[in-house]
């Protein structure tokens, strides 16, 4: 159908207002003296000085009238028209170089697939400068422990190990994972290779202390939308402006929340992640299909910032240990380190929902690793959702399930 078309319910959305769901009253309330700092902000997300409230409406007319925009005129309205010039403006306005002329050579660019088996389960994401590389090397490296240890689970006895492969992978993507056409990336096939993820497997298995980054507190802009159809298309979609309401800054000419992505550019000139004009960073959204017999099974989305590979980890340690779907995006949950970009504190800390078994409290803690006890349930550890073809007694059917940690919501018929 035509874009116009796709567009209409989002536009309609934008311009009657739709009730503000818990989790952003959420945000928003912890956010608070960020956003009063930016008229646009305040001028949507405020209301007789306040933020709003679970319930109250979020009304967005000049987001509406951009989404209209971009109907009548395609993406050109964005790139070199008037919705770009409007963005421009307030940039400039901040100390930004960009220019309509930046934006209007913006290209698409389609990234390779990478996959990744785990007890006979084919894993896809991508590679390039998104973390989805690091997810399938640990799965690899997990599937090797797994022919050693049997089936893994990261809630009891495993738990230690599972974590250590998790922070050597994201030890890995700190070091390695930026814009490969920068020629400073390493090799895929290397960094996916059998001896390789043997090494991480084997570290894990023998307790090897793993040397980590801090990170900055948790907090992330993510919204993950899987779906799939009678035909068989599957579709997983990753959208964010990556920490909480991106830059901070809202332009109220077009109601475009502006993203800060470019927090992942470093000014460490040995970084491969380095600032430098015309450059992708590393970035952290990983959409993942999974595949069975050669033939697409699943469709998998998460939030969580830097710890999205590892809740994708433990939806596939579920999975292939026999739980449902509900059971693998509801079981509760730790991760290690936090989702902004930013080293600056808590070093190989683990947050754990206090619903973690003991048992795999004390396997995390035998790995060498502090764990943080938080509440269960927590948006601290990242929310997933998922579509799958199960089989049954009548034939195979559709299951979709949503993390009880978010506002989605799952359907299946």
């Amino acid at each position: 159908r035509p874009l116009s078309a796709a567009l209409a319910p989002a536009e309609a959305a934008a311009r009657e207002g739709v009730p503000v769901a818990p989790g952003l009253a959420l945000d928003l309330r912890r956010e608070e003296r960020t956003l009063a700092r930016d008229p646009g902000m305040r001028g949507v997300f405020f209301a007789d000085g306040d933020v709003l409230a679970a319930g109250r409406t979020l009304r967005q007319p000049a987001l509406a009238r951009t989404l209209a925009s971009i109907a009548a005129q395609g993406p050109s309205a964005l790139y070199g028209g008037d919705v770009g010039l409007s963005l421009v403006r307030l940039l400039a306005e901040r100390g930004s170089a960009m220019t309509v002329e930046d934006l209007a050579e913006h290209t698409v660019r389609l990234s390779g697939t990478h996959s990744a088996v785990y007890d006979g389960v084919d894993h896809l994401s991508g590679g390039d400068n998104s973390q989805g590389l690091y997810f399938l090397q640990g799965l690899r490296a997990l599937d090797m422990v797994r022919s050693v240890r049997g089936t893994l689970d990261p809630l009891g006895r495993d738990a230690g190990v599972v974590a250590s492969v998790l922070a050597q992978a994201a030890a890995d993507r700190d070091r390695f994972c930026c814009d490969p056409e920068w020629g400073e990336a390493a090799p895929a096939e290397e960094l996916l290779s059998e001896p390789y993820v043997r090494r991480i497997a084997e570290r894990a298995m023998a307790g090897t202390p793993v040397e980590l980054l801090g990170q900055r507190k948790a907090s992330g802009d993510t919204v993950a939308v899987v779906v799939t159809d009678r035909d068989g298309t599957w579709v997983s979609l990753i959208q964010s402006v990556f920490h909480c309401f991106g830059s901070g800054v809202l332009d109220p000419g077009t109601g475009v929340v502006l993203h800060n992505r470019g927090a992942s550019f470093s000014l460490d000139p040995a970084s491969p992640n380095r600032l430098a004009g015309g450059k992708r960073p590393l970035h952290t959204l990983m959409p993942v299909l999974v595949r069975e017999g050669g033939a697409l099974v699943g469709a998998h989305g998460v939030m969580g910032g830097r710890a999205q590979p590892q809740v994708h980890t433990h939806l596939a340690l579920h999975l292939a240990a026999g739980a449902s779907a509900e059971r693998a995006v509801s079981a509760p949950r730790w991760v290690l380190g936090a989702m902004e970009a930013g080293v600056t504190e808590g070093a190989g800390t683990v947050k754990a929902e206090r619903d973690v078994p003991t048992a795999g409290v004390r396997a995390i803690e035998g790995g060498g690793f502090d764990v943080e006890l938080i509440d269960a349930h927590d948006d601290g550890v990242g929310h997933g959702q998922l579509v799958r073809r199960a089989g049954g007694a009548d034939g195979p059917r559709l299951v979709a399930a949503t993390d009880p940690r978010a506002d989605g919501s799952a359907v299946a018929g």
